[in-house]
């Protein structure tokens, strides 16, 4: 993973000229955000970037980079704190089998501690299944499950036929920033 520090962009620019930049392009994209789907985009943030000189867009598509960057870094470190969180979970569930196996065997039900206590509790039976394909078919129900028939859906929106709920879109198009 690049570091972050060195990952970011730098600006040539006025902090003021650019938190003033930003915070346009921010309230822009506030009032779009804002809009339904269906509507046209924002046109006050299109004529910031029409009317802007080239700098200036080098400087918006850098800030959006720039963005974009710091989105992925935090999505990535949230991959790694739910990958940490799950070995914590998992040492700790270890741990207390251990535990609950020395208890068992030693016939300890409570340990007792200075602020907390360890103690074997009963809990009621439930049923694991280790292996769904050793069960015989007799344990088995058939379960009816509903899923939109999206071809059909499509054929019948491309022949120009009315749906509720749904729609085509023909110009799905999308800016890559490179």
């Amino acid at each position: 993973m690049a570091d972050n520090k060195t990952d970011l962009v730098q600006f040539d620019v006025s902090r003021e000229a650019l938190t003033q930049m930003f915070e346009s392009l921010v309230s822009c994209v506030a009032v779009q955000m804002e809009l339904e789907e269906t509507e046209l985009p924002s046109q006050a943030a299109i004529e910031i970037f029409k009317n802007a000189s080239i700098e200036t867009r080098e400087q918006i598509a850098n800030l959006l980079l720039s963005q974009l960057h710091q989105a992925k870094w935090i999505r990535e470190g949230v991959k790694r704190a739910e990958a940490r969180a799950r070995w914590y979970e998992k040492f700790v569930d270890c741990f207390l089998g251990s535990l609950k196996d020395y208890m068992l065997d030693a016939g300890i039900k409570r340990i007792e501690n200075v602020t907390n206590a360890f103690a074997l509790r009963k809990n009621p039976t439930k049923l694991v299944v280790y292996n769904e394909d050793l069960v015989p078919e007799e344990y088995w129900k058939e379960v009816k499950t509903r899923e939109l028939d999206k071809d059909m859906l499509t054929a019948d929106l491309t022949a120009k036929k009315e749906i509720p709920g749904c729609r085509l879109e023909t110009e799905n198009y999308s800016v890559n920033i490179k």
